[in-house]
C-alpha cells in the first residue's frame, strides 16, 4: 500500500482509460448508473433520515462501481450485483459503512461551521446581528467565509475518501489506515488530480447544460477513470483496454504445425 507520484498528464490519461473501460460494457454501465440514480431518489423521499442514509451508503456504492471497473478491466462481465458488492461482501460491509459514517460526521461538522459563523444558512438567507459593512471596507460577508471554508473542507474530504474505498475493497485495509493512505496519495498527486478535476467539472458543466442526461455517461466514466488512477498509483500499472487474443494462439499453433 505504497502510493507513487504520477506526472500531471496522467490525469487526462485516466479519463481515456475510463472511457475505454466504459465502452467495453456500455449498456450495463448505463443500467447500473440509472439504478443508482433511482436508489438515491428513493432514499431522498424518506423524511429526515434519507440524506443521512445516502451519506452512509455512498462509500459502499462507490466501492461497488470501482469493483465493477476492475472486473471489466480483468476481462470479466459486468453484472448488476456489482454495484452492491460493498454491501454483499461480509468482510467489506462494516469498513465501508464506517467510512460512510465518517463522511456523515464530516458533513455535520461543515453544518456546524455554518452555524458557528452566526448565520442561518438554510436557503442562503444569512441572519447576523452584525451591522452591514460598507463596500470597500475590506470586510468579508459571513456567507462568503462559510462557502470558502466549506469548499476547503469538502476538498479535503474528497482527498481522504477518493482512494480509501478501493483500498478497503481490494486490500482489506482498515478504514482509518485507508483514509491516511488516500490522503497521502492525493497530496503526492495534486497535479494529475487537478487536471482530472478540471476535466470532470468540464464534463459536469456540459452535462448540466444538456438537462443532465449525459450524467448517465459522465458518472460511470468517472468511476472507471478513478479505478484507472487507483491502479496506476497503487498497483503501479496503468489500466489497459481488454483485447480478445483468443484467435492469435490458434494461428501460431497452425504455423508451428506446418513448420514441423
Amino acid at each position: 500500500m505504497n502510493p507513487r507520484r504520477m506526472p500531471m498528464t496522467e490525469g487526462g490519461r485516466w479519463f481515456v482509460q475510463g472511457w475505454r473501460l466504459f465502452t467495453l460494457d456500455l449498456e450495463m454501465w448505463l443500467i447500473l448508473t440509472l439504478a443508482w440514480f433511482v436508489a438515491i431518489l428513493a432514499l431522498h423521499l424518506i423524511p429526515k433520515i434519507g440524506v443521512l442514509i445516502i451519506l452512509i451508503l455512498t462509500p459502499a456504492f462507490y466501492a461497488g462501481f470501482i469493483y465493477g471497473a476492475k472486473e471489466v478491466d480483468q476481462g470479466r462481465d459486468l453484472k448488476f450485483r456489482h454495484i452492491f458488492q460493498g454491501l454483499i461482501d461480509n468482510n467489506k460491509r462494516l469498513p465501508l459503512l464506517l467510512l460512510g459514517l465518517t463522511a456523515t460526521l464530516i458533513g455535520l461538522v461543515l453544518m456546524a461551521l455554518g452555524v458557528d459563523l452566526g448565520g442561518d444558512l438554510s436557503g442562503l438567507n444569512v441572519r447576523s446581528d452584525r451591522p452591514p459593512v460598507a463596500r470597500g471596507s475590506g470586510a468579508v460577508s459571513p456567507i462568503i467565509v462559510f462557502i470558502t471554508q466549506a469548499a476547503f473542507f469538502a476538498f479535503l474530504s474528497n482527498l481522504v475518501f477518493i482512494y480509501a474505498c478501493p483500498l478497503v475493497m481490494f486490500t482489506n485495509a482498515k478504514p482509518f489506515v485507508a483514509l491516511r493512505s488516500s490522503l497521502i496519495a492525493c497530496l503526492d498527486n495534486v497535479r494529475p488530480l487537478l487536471l482530472f478535476s478540471l476535466i470532470y467539472f468540464g464534463l459536469g458543466l456540459f452535462a448540466s447544460i444538456l438537462v443532465g442526461l449525459p450524467f448517465l455517461i459522465v458518472f460511470p466514466v468517472t468511476f472507471c477513470a478513478l479505478y484507472a488512477s487507483y491502479k496506476s498509483i497503487y498497483e503501479h500499472t496503468p489500466a489497459q483496454p481488454i483485447q480478445d487474443s483468443t484467435p492469435r494462439p490458434q494461428k501460431r499453433r497452425k504455423t508451428r504445425a506446418r513448420s514441423r
